[in-house]
């Protein structure tokens, strides 16, 4: 199977709160590598962690009271535990990180994923994100 390439992809989100990053991807899959950099901002730590449900990760956000998530811990959605990108970098190779998105069908099957950051301190912090995905899943 030839793997698929997202990105790079480049996004900034406010220092010192949760952001959502809706990533375009294959329905599902094996995450052999991600790679995440902080190009811009004031450097520092930041926690990411990666999601098949929208609305699971929405329910980590602030202020989003009012849609609140109506299944289990939200975390059971998570494509890998929280992680933390030390100095603005997270860079794994070699994974094998499985997802299915979980807001769709089998017929209709959603092409998401999406990345709640949480950059350590104040101001806008920019990242670039890149993931090779291999291994299509035949679920």
């Amino acid at each position: 199977m030839v793997p698929w390439m997202l990105g790079p992809v480049e996004f900034t989100v406010p220092g010192g709160e949760a952001s959502l990053v809706q990533l375009g991807v294959p329905p599902r899959g094996r995450i052999r590598n991600i790679r995440l950099f902080q190009t811009a901002g004031a450097a520092g730590d930041a926690t990411v962690q990666l999601f098949q449900s929208e609305a699971a990760a929405r329910s980590l956000l602030t202020g989003w009271a009012s849609e609140p998530f109506d299944g289990p811990d939200p975390n059971v959605h998570s494509v890998f535990g929280a992680k933390t990108a030390t100095a603005g970098t997270l860079d794994e190779t070699d994974k094998a990180y499985d997802y299915q998105n979980r807001d769709g069908s089998l017929t209709t099957a959603k092409r998401r994923l999406w990345l709640v950051i949480t950059p350590a301190g104040g101001g806008d912090h920019t990242y670039t994100l890149s993931m090779l995905i291999a291994d299509l899943l035949n679920l």
